[in-house]
């Protein structure tokens, strides 16, 4: 499978990012019924459940420092 790489906002409001691991597996689902956001992509772990979204604006995305 290919490696995707993304920016994960929101863990604070679920199991915070302690835990999480450069190449972790997880699952990408589309939330087209989430309220404030309709393009809404959410991240989940097996077992766990939701531990937050892929960040989708210029506000939540990494900023890459060379």
């Amino acid at each position: 499978m290919e490696k995707v790489y993304f920016t994960l906002t929101g863990t604070e409001h679920y199991y915070g990012s302690e835990f999480l691991e450069p190449g972790m597996k997880v699952q990408l689902e589309k939330e087209p019924e989430n309220k404030y956001d309709k393009e809404a992509i959410r991240v989940e772990i097996e077992g766990l459940g939701r531990i937050g979204y892929v960040a989708n604006s210029i506000y939540t995305v990494a900023k890459l420092k060379f």
